[in-house]
């Protein structure tokens, strides 16, 4: 685990929000501790970027997690855009959160609606990840899923 390739990120989370696996759209998901109203913001966060070969594994409350390209990064050209706890954000055709940047790195996350305590936090893939070149079936199951993002 100790390759030079390898990059540990001991990420903290806010307290507002807990990662947790098995969540109802995708493994794991980001779970809100309270109720946020709309237009409250939920958290603030800052993007990381590393070479797109580089392996990361993310730790967390002593839990190791092997970052998969696919799932956890938005990849562009031979760069890897890293979203830290929010890569556990799952999309949603119909998300209760969206993404305000507030710098080239860093960026708020909104609540589009009334989120209440325990729910999953969903945000829009296609809204943000605009340059990524890979396509998914959507498995929201939204009322207005669009079936492909």
């Amino acid at each position: 685990m100790n390759k030079p390739d390898v990059i540990i990120d001991r990420v903290q989370y806010p307290d507002t929000i807990t990662i947790v696996g098995g969540g109802a759209i995708h493994n794991m998901s980001l779970i809100s501790n309270r109720v946020y109203e709309m237009g409250e913001i939920v958290f603030s966060n800052t993007i990381q970027t590393f070479p797109l070969e580089q392996q990361i594994i993310l730790c967390y409350d002593d839990n190791y997690i092997p970052l998969d390209n696919d799932e956890h990064f938005t990849i562009i050209g031979n760069v890897k855009i890293y979203y830290g706890f929010d890569s556990f954000c799952n999309h949603s055709c119909d998300p209760n959160c969206h993404h305000i940047p507030t710098s080239d790195n860093s960026y708020q996350m909104i609540a589009s609606r009334k989120i209440h305590i325990g729910e999953e936090l969903t945000c829009d893939y296609a809204v943000f990840d605009t340059e990524c070149k890979t396509h998914f079936e959507c498995k929201c199951g939204s009322a207005i899923c669009r079936g492909i993002i």
